[in-house]
């Protein structure tokens, strides 16, 4: 995992540096709240990050650090499944293995989570 530190902020777009082992696609941490964000692209040691929560309140200087790994969803099975793009796609094999994705909505339950929230446990 990388350290390094935000040099711009432009909405959801977040520009570090610091950040010369990160690959793109890594899951990164973001500030002091640990937003969740992922790396776009890299040029030397500078990272474009997409981050999936709100920034207001981020800027020059903060810390950003790598998870090393890039966006999974863990099933209810314990089987760990990586996400081909940021939209949730998971793959063309994803109905043969775990059968037709279904959204918490769309199996009517709400899902509330609190920002910078790393894991969510499975009932």
């Amino acid at each position: 995992m990388s350290q390094g530190k935000i040099i711009k902020v432009s909405g959801p777009l977040v520009v570090a540096d610091g950040l010369a082992d990160a690959n793109m696609q890594d899951v990164v941490r973001v500030g002091e709240q640990r937003l969740i964000g992922e790396i776009l692209t890299m040029t030397g040691d500078q990272a474009s990050i997409q981050v999936y929560e709100e920034t207001s309140g981020l800027g020059p200087g903060a810390k950003v650090e790598t998870t090393g790994a890039p966006l999974s969803v863990v099933m209810e099975d314990g089987s760990e499944v990586f996400l081909e793009d940021t939209v949730g796609s998971c793959g063309e094999n994803w109905n043969e293995e775990y059968g037709p994705f279904e959204t918490p909505i769309d199996l009517g339950k709400a899902v509330a989570v609190r920002w910078g929230t790393a894991e969510i446990p499975l009932n």
